[in-house]
């Protein structure tokens, strides 16, 4: 089916907002996916504020040649899927990560700020924690001393208690 002149210029418009509003947008080859699995992926991403699209390839690299964009951008070969992350730069990877385990979709690479960004760097924000694991990390180092200093000063205490008990016997 072919697509009219105003059509294509439409996709690549809606291409190009969503690239600029996305804080990270990863390319997946989605070649063997199902469409019960498509929309198990996109129920999965729409939780942590991303979404999930297919793009003729093309209209996608016309889009991201209006960019500069930093890097050689990944080979786009095969049936490409993009995932558009809005509310951070690390949930949509980590969903992506574990759907592709499956070896249902396969990461390509992305777009991360102003730089294209390979399958690598990808897994890498994926291996990130999550935001209440890291600040739960944080409270604990933050708390640390206090339960230390807590300790110590008890110590004197406890030892005089202990000693008391001792000569008691």
């Amino acid at each position: 089916m072919t697509i009219t002149r105003q059509k294509k210029e439409a996709v690549i418009k809606d291409l190009k907002d969503r690239i600029k509003r996305a804080k990270v947008a990863v390319f997946v080859n989605f070649h063997g996916l199902n469409v019960a699995k498509t929309q198990k992926l996109r129920k999965v991403l729409k939780k942590v504020g991303a979404e999930y699209l297919v793009a003729k390839k093309t209209l996608l690299r016309k889009a991201l040649d209006d960019f500069d964009f930093s890097e050689e951008r990944p080979n786009l070969e095969g049936e490409i899927g993009l995932v558009f992350g809005y509310e951070d730069e690390v949930s949509p990877p980590r969903e992506i990560r574990d759907f592709s385990k499956a070896k249902e979709i396969r990461i390509i690479g992305g777009v991360l700020g102003k730089k294209y960004i390979d399958e690598a760097v990808i897994k890498t924000l994926a291996a990130i924690p999550t935001k209440d694991i890291l600040l739960s990390h944080f409270a604990r180092v933050v708390a640390s001393p206090l339960q230390r200093l807590t300790a110590v000063l008890q110590a004197p205490l406890r030892d005089l208690v202990m000693v008391l008990g001792q000569i008691k016997k």
